[in-house]
């Protein structure tokens, strides 16, 4: 016997599955922005300013493709 999933139920999963997918997104971005981070300091330090003003356009970047608040959460939740 064949069964059907409820139209609501498939809207439920599918929206969840979308909300797992953007946390999971987020996480990945916030770790690359911490790690271009570590690398703008390092630009700085070795006094390459052209290198650490790229580095820091793209992570405003990576950065801007979020919600602000949702950014922030993950920050503080990855210890920034």
């Amino acid at each position: 016997m064949k069964t059907k999933v409820a139209l609501h139920r498939a809207q439920d999963l599918g929206k969840a599955c979308d909300a797992l997918r953007a946390k999971e997104a987020i996480r990945i971005d916030v770790g690359t922005y911490l790690e271009w981070r570590d690398l703008q300091n390092n630009a700085i330090d070795d006094d390459e300013p052209e290198l650490a003003g790229s580095i820091g356009r793209s992570m405003k970047a990576l950065r801007l493709q979020h919600d602000t608040r949702a950014w922030e959460r993950e920050m503080a939740a990855q210890g920034a």
